[in-house]
Order: C-alpha cells, then sequence, then structure tokens
C-alpha cells in the first residue's frame, strides 16, 4: 500500500485536524519528521542482499584447509600411537613367549595401517621397531614422513 503522504504531513491530515494540536502533539510529530525510520532486524536492505552468502563463500576454502590441517595432524598422531603399539606388542610378547613378536605387533595395530616391524633378540632383551606410513589426506602435496617407535623389553619367562 503506498504512502500518499509524507510522513511529516501525516499527522496533521488526521480527523483530529480541526481543533489545534497540543504542546505534545506538535513535539511528536515534528520528531517524527526529522528522525529516521529505525532498523528493523527481520528486514534487510535491498542493496545487502546476498552479502552474508558472499562473506561464507570468501570464509570457506579457509575454514576447509583448517578443517584439512587437523583431520591431518589426527592422523599423524593416530599412526604414531598405532606404531608404539605394534612395537610394545612385539617387544613384550617375544620377551614373554620367546616367538611370535611380530605377528602379535602386526594384530595389535588397525589393519589398514599395516605396519612393518623388525628387530628381536639382543643379549638379555627383546627390541623391535615398528615403522607405519601415515596415511596422507592430499597424497600429491603433503609428504609425511613414516611414524617410527622402537621398544624394549627385557626377558621375563621366554628363553634366557
Amino acid at each position: 500500500m503506498p504512502r500518499l503522504l509524507p510522513r511529516a504531513a501525516a499527522p496533521a491530515v488526521c480527523a483530529a485536524a480541526s481543533r489545534p494540536q497540543g504542546l505534545r502533539a506538535r513535539l511528536r510529530a515534528a520528531r517524527a519528521a526529522r528522525t529516521p525510520r529505525p532498523y528493523r532486524p527481520g528486514r534487510a536492505l535491498r542493496s545487502d542482499r546476498g552479502q552474508v552468502a558472499l562473506e561464507f563463500l570468501g570464509w570457506l576454502p579457509l575454514l576447509l584447509l583448517v578443517a584439512l590441517i587437523c583431520i591431518q595432524v589426527g592422523l599423524i598422531g593416530y599412526a604414531a600411537q598405532q606404531a608404539g603399539t605394534a612395537a610394545r606388542t612385539a617387544a613384550r610378547m617375544d620377551s614373554l613367549h620367546g616367538e611370535g613378536g611380530a605377528a602379535a605387533g602386526r594384530a595389535a595395530v588397525s589393519g589398514w595401517l599395516n605396519p612393518s616391524l623388525s628387530g628381536g633378540p639382543a643379549g638379555d632383551r627383546v627390541t623391535y621397531t615398528a615403522t607405519v606410513r601415515v596415511p596422507s589426506l592430499l597424497p600429491g602435496l603433503l609428504d609425511i614422513d613414516d611414524a617410527t617407535r622402537t621398544a624394549t623389553m627385557p626377558y621375563d619367562g621366554g628363553r634366557p
């Protein structure tokens, strides 16, 4: 519905315009004429339409990069933890039973990591080194070294 009269003229055209206006009514009309309409949060200006979408699209690559970095750091930590578990399990199994350390070390970690174990008895101890390839989210761009952990256990009941 279009407004026919300007905002300042609206109070003077009402039905009560025939009688003289009081001081409060005149002050209210003057204040309404010189102050702009208040901002209403639910209504966006026509020139701002799509602004939030454009700002989000600007931040989206940065947010995705931060997410990829966080996931990659988590994969590095997981691979290092699994390498330590494989080395510790292999050394412990070999120190207790005298054999089967490498198989126990491989069975102790997630199958998709496929650790490589090397080592064995050395004097009165058993030492194993486990190496796990760190998975990369961007294989061509990120070249991450393998996670390597070493564990040494004394003989507890196996061969002397």
